[in-house]
């Protein structure tokens, strides 16, 4: 599994987890699973843009042209 598709996912989980809070209300265990969450994504996410593995903006890109 590649960084991104591993970003997704955990932000999938992220959202799973303030559903099921809300559901049930917060408890100590589910904020401790959501900050574990939280900081696997801002890792990923720092190491990816470290890396320029991050999607560029297409104004960066000089072959990047519209389908007209």
């Amino acid at each position: 599994m590649n960084r991104k598709e591993l970003l997704s996912r955990l932000k999938i989980r992220r959202s799973v987890a303030i559903a099921g809070m809300l559901k049930s209300g917060e408890n100590d265990k589910s904020l401790r699973a959501l900050s574990e969450i939280q900081g696997s994504i801002a890792a990923i996410e720092v190491y990816l843009t470290e890396n320029m593995e991050l999607t560029k903006s297409p104004s960066e890109d000089p072959n990047f042209t519209l389908n007209r």
